[in-house]
C-alpha cells in the first residue's frame, strides 16, 4: 500500500524567482517505512521546470525508471521512482535536495513553512528562507499501514509560531504523542494547512474549495479528512453565516462522495483581534453550532471550548493568546493537540487502497 507520510499545501509564490539554484529542504514524515517517493509540483507554473541532482538523505532520486533529471510541464507533477535502500523513521527529519535548472519565473511552493530551506546559487552564495519549493508529497510503501488522515486548515494548523524548525504545530504534537504511546501512530497524519487561507474565496493561495481535491482528497491512502478552517473567512470573505456553513457542507459532501470519514474542529475565539466585530462573532458562533450539531460529521473536536476564556468566552484564555488575540502560543497549540487526540484516537476506519 502506498500512503502519504508528509505533505504540504502549495500556491504560487508571488515575487519569488529562482535561477540555477540548488535547494535543500527539511521535511518530517509522520510515519516511517521504505519505498520513498517524492512528488515535485509545477501546478502553478506557466512554463516547464527541469530538476536535476534530486536527493533524499544521501540517496539519489530518479524518475521514469532511472533518469537523473526530470522536466515537469506547466500545471503538472512528477512522482519519483522508489528510492532504493532508504527507509525513513516517523518523526525524523528527511533532507531533500534538488537543482533547479534555468530560470523559473513562476514558482510553486509553500510560503512560511516554519522550516529552514537553504538556497545556493551557481556561484556558491547561500540564503536561508522559510519556504518549501516544488516538493508537495513524500509517500511510502506500507503494507501494514492504516492509511492517512489529512488536516486542512489555515495558520493555526500551518504555523509553528515565530521560531522555525521545532515541528511543534498541533498536528506534529498529536503525531508525536501517538508515536510514543503503547499503540503507536496507527495512521499517517498529513498537514495540509496554509497560512492566511480561506474556505470560500481565493486570496492567500487558492481557497479550500479550490484546493481540496489536490491537497487532501487525492492523498495516497487517505481515509479521513479533518476540517479546521474559517477564521479568515470571517474577516476577508463571508458576510453571513449561511455562506460559510454552505461551504463547510460542500467540503464534507465532497469528502463523503469519496468514501472518507470526516472530522471537524470548531473555530477558536478572536475577540480583541483587529478583525473582530460583533457581527463576525455571531457568524463564528453560528458556524460552530452547525459543526457541533447539524453537519454530517463523524466527530467534532471542540477547539473553541478548549481555548476560550471562561470569563470571556469570545476571547482566548490569556495563556493561549500570542498577543494578537487570534494566533496561539506554544501552550495554545499544545491544547489543540490535547483536544484533537481523543477524536483522532476514536478513528476505526478500514484501511484503504486509495
Amino acid at each position: 500500500m502506498t500512503v502519504g507520510a508528509w505533505t504540504t499545501a502549495t500556491a504560487l509564490l508571488d515575487e519569488v524567482r529562482l535561477a540555477d539554484v540548488t535547494v535543500r529542504m527539511v521535511v518530517r514524515p509522520s510515519i516511517g517505512g521504505d519505498g520513498v517517493r517524492l512528488r515535485l509540483s509545477n501546478v502553478f507554473g506557466t512554463a516547464p521546470v527541469t530538476f536535476s541532482a534530486v536527493t533524499a538523505g544521501s540517496r539519489e532520486v530518479t524518475f521514469g525508471g532511472g533518469a537523473g533529471a526530470v522536466t515537469v510541464a506547466a500545471g503538472g507533477f512528477a512522482v519519483s521512482d522508489p528510492v532504493p535502500s532508504f527507509a525513513v523513521t516517523g518523526g525524523t527529519d528527511v533532507v531533500v535536495g534538488l537543482r533547479v535548472v534555468g530560470v523559473v519565473e513562476t514558482v510553486t511552493g509553500h510560503l512560511r513553512s516554519s522550516q529552514t530551506t537553504t538556497v545556493t546559487t551557481a556561484g556558491g552564495s547561500s540564503d536561508e528562507v522559510l519556504h518549501w519549493f516544488f516538493l508537495d508529497r513524500l509517500t511510502l510503501d506500507r503494507p501494514e499501514a492504516d492509511g492517512a488522515v489529512v488536516v486542512v486548515g489555515d495558520s493555526l494548523t500551518d504555523s509553528d509560531g515565530g521560531v522555525p524548525d521545532r515541528n511543534l504545530r498541533w498536528p506534529d504534537r498529536v503525531a508525536a504523542a501517538l508515536r510514543s504511546s503503547a499503540g503507536g501512530l496507527p495512521f499517517a497524519l498529513l498537514n495540509a494547512g496554509m497560512a492566511g487561507n480561506r474556505v470560500t474565496v481565493d486570496g492567500f493561495g487558492p481557497s479550500l474549495l479550490v484546493r481540496l481535491d489536490r491537497d487532501a482528497l487525492t492523498q495516497p491512502g487517505v481515509h479521513t479528512l479533518m476540517l479546521f478552517e474559517g477564521i479568515n473567512d470571517l474577516s476577508r470573505g463571508v458576510t453571513a453565516a449561511g455562506q460559510l456553513i454552505a461551504a463547510y457542507d460542500e467540503v464534507i459532501a465532497r469528502a463523503r462522495a469519496r468514501g472518507l470519514a470526516v472530522l471537524a474542529a470548531t473555530m477558536t475565539p478572536f475577540h480583541g483581534a483587529e478583525e473582530w466585530t460583533p457581527e463576525r462573532e455571531e457568524i463564528r458562533q453560528a458556524a460552530n453550532a452547525h459543526l457541533r450539531t447539524a453537519a454530517d460529521l463523524d466527530a467534532v473536536a471542540d477547539f473553541d471550548a478548549a481555548l476560550r476564556d471562561p470569563a470571556r468566552p469570545d476571547r482566548l484564555r490569556p495563556e493561549y493568546d500570542s498577543g494578537d488575540h487570534l494566533h496561539l502560543t506554544d501552550a495554545g497549540r499544545a491544547r489543540l493537540a490535547e483536544a484533537a487526540l481523543p477524536v483522532l484516537c476514536g478513528l476505526t476506519p478500514a484501511p484503504t487502497s486509495r
